[in-house]
């Protein structure tokens, strides 16, 4: 089970710092991916997720393009860009979910 949470994404990082461990972290964000597309297509399926100003599509959407990102730079070797965007991911998950995201994402 992969939870998306402050440690998850700590762990990622620490992942990306070492060498050994570059291939498991370009594993991971793949799994991350795969997990927020599935929401994301949940989201946009239904009508059940924009009450209130509150749409869950684009927030998950932003989340897709995100962990893209980091996916790319991981696969091009550009160790200081997935860092800078994996810190862009959580500053969104923070702006957008606040303390709560900690337990966001359950798989």
């Amino acid at each position: 089970m992969l939870i998306i949470n402050t440690d998850a994404l700590n762990q990622v990082k620490q992942k990306i710092l070492s060498p050994e461990s570059r291939q498991e972290s370009i594993q991971t964000v793949k799994r991350m991916l795969e997990i927020k597309q599935t929401l994301l297509w949940r989201a946009e399926a239904g009508n059940c997720c924009s009450q209130g100003g509150f749409n869950l599509a684009v927030m998950l959407s932003r989340e897709v393009d995100l962990l893209e990102d980091i996916l790319k730079a991981l696969e091009n070797n550009d160790e200081a860009q997935a860092l800078s965007r994996l810190d862009d991911y959580i500053l969104r998950l923070e702006k957008d979910y606040g303390s709560c995201y900690t337990n966001y994402c359950q798989s």
